[in-house]
């Protein structure tokens, strides 16, 4: 995914939209053969639900749930790859309309598919794939029958270019084995936890994960544009650009993160207690209040790890990113821990 963006930005700040229309096209088909690899996950991911500690009736519903996203990964490939694409020629709007459009069929379609469909929790999935699908309708239409935006794709454009695919996989395939050092990180962790304190560490652990991944969600947008402008500077070879919008987006971050933080340490009992109110999870609720405290240390060093990772994968090191990424969740994370 990452890999695609970066290649069309690089391209664009060179003023060669010919190329760019051709990494546009050969990112989107190699997502959709990459997606039909994901079939072959489906026959196995209730194993991959056992490793992870899930038995029973809830590693079933995992597995159900599961099997629909992977049987349905072509139209999630493609929805998230055409999104980056719009972020890489720098038209984040449209990309956060078709986000926002999924996000709210979403939230419509689950009641109907759990309870009216009497799904349960595989109609949550096929909520999700639906409205995806419809994200990547309009993607479509923009794409490739709307002339409005910059990239003007056609299946007539698609060309084989070796030294392309190469560029893209040497930016998509670290930025994907850093996407799967973080998973093997977080199951990590939980198996220590699981080992350490039990179902009751955790929860905590989960929860308080929760809020501090919702805190950080400004530090993930930033981090895309933090690809995009760097990749384009990249491509139109102004090294003083590049370092500027990197420099910014770091100082920019941090004091984001800074106030993102205070807010958690001072509103830790109340966050607490949005999860915890039940009767069953009262008794987490001193344990996570002192958790999240305790996590208000993580925050403003996010953007420093992220952007900076951002910044490698614009400049053609995704090596240097999957390094840095291996480094802060495998060995300092998960092995640390």
């Amino acid at each position: 995914m990452g890999g695609g963006g970066s290649a069309v930005s690089r391209r664009i700040g060179a003023c060669d939209k010919a190329s760019a229309e051709r990494a546009a096209l050969l990112t989107l088909s190699l997502g959709v053969l990459v997606s039909l690899l994901f079939l072959a996950l489906v026959p196995l991911n209730l194993k991959i639900f056992a490793l992870m500690g899930a038995t029973g009736a809830t590693a079933a519903q995992a597995s159900a749930y599961a099997q629909v996203l992977f049987g349905g990964a072509v139209v999630l490939f493609f929805a998230n790859l055409a999104t980056a694409l719009l972020r890489g020629e720098g038209d984040a709007r449209r990309a956060m309309y078709a986000m926002v459009l999924g996000g709210l069929l979403n939230v419509g379609l689950d009641p109907l598919f759990i309870y009216t469909f009497g799904l349960g929790v595989v109609g949550a999935a096929w909520a999700t794939l639906a409205s995806l699908f419809c994200s990547a309708l309009l993607l479509c239409f923009w794409l490739f029958l709307r002339p409005s935006t910059y990239l003007r794709l056609s299946l007539r454009k698609l060309r084989w270019d070796s030294a392309l695919v190469w560029e893209i996989l040497a930016v998509g395939v670290p930025a994907a084995l850093a996407q799967l050092s973080m998973a093997l990180a977080m199951l990590a962790v939980n198996g220590i936890l699981l080992r350490v304190g039990g179902e009751r560490a955790v929860a905590i652990f989960a929860t308080g994960w929760r809020v501090v991944t919702l805190g950080t969600i400004p530090t993930n947008g930033m981090a895309t544009g933090v690809t995009a402008v760097t990749v384009a500077a990249f491509g139109a070879q102004n090294a003083g650009k590049l370092r500027t919008a990197y420099l910014y987006a770091i100082r920019l971050g941090v004091l984001i993160q800074l106030g993102i933080a205070s807010f958690v340490a001072l509103a830790a009992p109340a966050l607490g207690l949005l999860f915890t109110y039940s009767p069953g999870s009262l008794g987490l609720w001193e344990d996570l209040v002192a958790f999240l405290r305790w996590m208000c240390l993580f925050p403003p060093t996010v953007p420093l790890g992220m952007h900076t990772s951002a910044m490698f994968n614009g400049a053609k090191m995704g090596g240097r990113a999957l390094l840095l990424t291996f480094l802060r969740t495998v060995v300092l994370q998960a092995l640390g821990g």
